[in-house]
């Protein structure tokens, strides 16, 4: 079973938690250097301000995305689950 991000993201706000989701943001229009640049920072924001990431790996295998988030987030000492 495929576990839905928005759905997880949902309940953790339910009981309170402030949660940045990826889907939730800016994805790449135009393809510029400017705009990709853009959402790599705020990616990195996000993470920097984060206490915990919530991760999600249950398919064949995990996404570049996820995976450099995850690295990013432990290189943080943040908790990864």
């Amino acid at each position: 079973m495929r576990l839905n991000a928005t759905a997880i993201a949902a309940s953790l706000r339910k009981e309170g938690f402030d949660v940045w989701l990826a889907q939730e943001q800016p994805f790449i229009k135009t393809g510029s250097a400017e705009e990709k640049r853009s959402i790599f920072n705020n990616d990195i924001e996000a993470l920097r301000k984060c206490d915990f990431v919530v991760a999600i790996l249950d398919g064949l295998d995990v996404e570049a995305g996820v995976a450099f988030e995850m690295g990013y987030a432990k290189a943080q000492l943040r908790r990864c689950l």
